[in-house]
C-alpha cells in the first residue's frame, strides 16, 4: 500500500531572500485524494500569508527577477491570467496587486513556477527506507543546522546520502571532520586490524599518513564515500549508516523538534 508524505519547507532568510533551509515530515495518508487535498490547503495558506508578504524576497525572484527570460515566463503567466504583468522592470519589486489578484489555482501554477512552494507531497511504497547518519558515541543522528532547528539528513538513496555528506565535509566546523582529526596513533595498526588496506585508502586520496600521530585523519577536501570506507576500516568507527523506516524518521523528526539544543 502507498503511502503519501507531506513535507513543509522551513524557510531561513540571509538578509536578501528566504531560500529553503530544510525540510521535515508534516503529515502521512494512505489516501491520496485526501493527502492531495491537504497539501493544496497547506500550500494555498503559504502562497497567501507568506509568500503575499515577502514576495520581493522569494528566492528567485531575487535571483532572477530582471533576468529577461525568467521576466518573460512570469510576466506571459500572469499576462495571460489578469491581463498584467508581475514583474515590471521600471519598478524595484514585484506587483503584489497582481499576485493577490490570482485564483486559487493559478496562483499554485504560478508558485511551480516561481519555484517557492512551502509544501512537497511524495509517494512511497509502504516498505520504503531511509538511509541515515548515526554517530555510534553519542547514538546521535547527523542533522543539518537551520537558523531556527535543524533537520534529519536522510534520503531514500546511499548515494545522495554520500552526496550530503561530502558537503558537510566542507564546513568550517564540521563535528566530523574534528573527530577524525583526534584520531592520532603512533602506528595505523592502532587504528585499523588491516593497517595496510588503510594506508593503501588513505595515499589513494593523496592523505599524509606521516602526520596522523600528530594531526589525526585530515578529511577535508574529501568526499562522503571516502570518509565512510575509512570508517569502515577503523577498530572504533565513528559513524554507522542506518536505514530507518518512515515511522522511525517521524520520531526522529518529532524528537529533533522537541529537543533540538540536543543535536547541535
Amino acid at each position: 500500500m502507498a503511502k503519501y508524505v507531506i513535507y513543509t519547507n522551513s524557510f531561513g532568510y540571509n538578509d536578501e531572500c528566504f531560500y529553503v533551509a530544510g525540510s521535515f515530515i508534516d503529515s502521512v495518508f494512505d489516501d491520496k485524494d485526501e493527502a492531495e487535498a491537504a497539501c493544496r490547503k497547506l500550500e494555498l495558506k503559504h502562497q497567501k500569508y507568506f509568500v503575499s508578504e515577502h514576495l520581493r524576497d522569494q528566492e528567485s525572484i531575487f535571483e532572477y527577477g530582471w533576468d529577461e527570460g525568467f521576466q518573460k515566463k512570469i510576466n506571459d503567466f500572469t499576462n495571460e491570467k489578469v491581463g498584467k504583468p508581475l514583474l515590471v522592470p521600471e519598478e524595484d519589486e514585484p506587483d503584489d496587486r497582481v499576485f493577490n489578484s490570482l485564483n486559487d489555482d493559478d496562483l499554485l501554477s504560478l508558485a511551480d513556477l516561481l519555484e517557492n512552494k512551502g509544501y512537497q507531497l511524495v509517494e512511497y511504497d509502504d516498505a520504503v527506507s531511509f538511509f541515515a547518519l548515526k554517530f555510534i558515541d553519542s547514538e546521535i543522528f547527523l542533522v543539518e543546522r537551520g537558523e531556527y532547528t535543524c533537520y534529519l539528513v536522510c534520503s531514500e538513496s546511499k548515494d545522495t546520502l554520500m552526496k550530503d555528506l561530502s558537503v558537510f565535509l566542507e564546513w568550517d566546523d564540521c563535528k566530523i571532520v574534528e573527530l577524525f582529526k583526534s584520531q592520532t596513533r603512533s602506528e595505523l595498526g592502532e587504528l585499523a586490524e588491516s593497517p595496510s588496506l588503510l594506508e593503501k585508502l588513505l595515499k589513494s586520496e593523496g592523505c599524509n599518513i606521516n602526520v596522523i600521530p600528530k594531526k589525526g585523519i585530515d578529511l577535508e577536501g574529501k568526499t562522503g564515500q571516502f570518509c565512510l570506507s575509512v570508517n569502515e576500516l577503523l577498530k572504533n568507527p565513528i559513524l554507522e549508516v542506518v536505514s530507518l523506516s518512515l515511522d522511525e524518521v517521524r520520531e526522529l523528526e518529532k524528537e529533533i523538534s522537541d529537543n533540538p539544543q540536543r543535536f547541535y
